[in-house]
């Protein structure tokens, strides 16, 4: 099953701001050393898990995004933040309470590391 149709990642480690899109049964990510790849696998399971490998939990000084660290001191209002949001094809037989597809995004802050804040498109019933 496709149940993963986009992941949107904000702020975290070597990323700055990255989706990928499109995504299919089974995905490769390939690329150049110290691309990222393995930074979109730790935001996955920071996402998922709670933490950014086992047993390393979330830790905004060392996960937040160096690019990020230089963009708040030229600007004052830029947020110490970092997020994961995944659009998620819905099953079919969720469709009709769900739509054919929802998303879900957590946010770490610097009020939020343990227990990152959650947003989604799910309609209050």
């Amino acid at each position: 099953m496709e149940l993963i149709k986009r992941i949107d990642i904000g702020y975290f480690r070597s990323i700055y701001k990255a989706t990928l899109d499109g995504l299919g049964g089974t995905t490769v990510l390939f690329g150049r050393n110290d691309a990222g790849k393995s930074n979109v696998l730790r935001a996955l399971n920071l996402f998922f898990n709670g933490e950014t490998n086992p047993g390393q939990p979330f830790d905004l000084d060392r996960d937040l995004s160096h690019a990020r660290v230089a963009e708040m001191t030229e600007r004052a209002h830029a947020r110490r933040l970092t997020y994961v949001k995944i659009e998620f094809r819905t099953p079919t037989s969720y469709q009709p309470s769900l739509g054919k597809s929802f998303w879900v995004k957590k946010t770490w802050s610097l009020n939020a590391q343990a227990e990152p804040s959650v947003s989604d498109s799910i309609a209050a019933v």
